[in-house]
């Protein structure tokens, strides 16, 4: 006998999206008689029936587009926050400037002066004084307030704060 010589070809269409590819094969085999075959495949659609992994794919691309929106949303929360503590803090150290201390201190001098002529006793006098301690205090507060809004601010925005 002799030997069979024989030439396969495959051609196969460019993958597309839309559609599946047919890959077309022709072979040829010399033996005693000629024999030319020409076979089609054709894929069932079979495998589109699994799309787990297409539904797992896109729900991890959404769940880390939540998060990152999440995580912009919650930093701009952040911002916010730390902006309306730091005005806050603004504003209260503001009024211990202009009204608070300088109230504190015409009281204690009033009292100061009403003890030294005999009209308020000493108990008054520490009283006042009492509350003008209080007010420095609470004026020493305010700038720590302040101060620790201001860090906080500058934290929530990213920059390295100012001391």
């Amino acid at each position: 006998m002799f030997p069979t010589p024989s030439l396969y070809v495959a051609l196969q269409p460019p993958k597309s999206r839309f559609i599946a590819p047919f890959p077309l094969h022709l072979s040829h085999s010399r033996s005693r008689s000629r024999v030319l075959g020409v076979s089609l495949s054709v894929p069932l659609p079979l495998s589109r029936l699994d799309r787990g992994d297409l539904v797992q794919a896109e729900a991890e691309v959404t769940q880390a587009l939540l998060a990152a929106q999440q995580t912009r949303l919650k930093a701009e929360a952040d911002v916010r926050a730390a902006q309306l503590r730091f005005v806050a803090a603004r504003d209260n150290l503001a009024r211990y400037r202009s009204g608070v201390l300088a109230d504190a201190q015409r009281v204690l001098d009033g009292m100061r002066l009403s003890y030294r002529h005999g009209a308020a006793s000493l108990l008054e006098l520490l009283s006042a004084q009492r509350s003008a301690d209080q007010a420095w205090l609470a004026y020493l507060q305010a700038q720590a307030d302040l101060a620790t809004a201001t860090v906080q601010l500058q934290l929530s925005v990213g920059q390295r704060p100012a001391l």
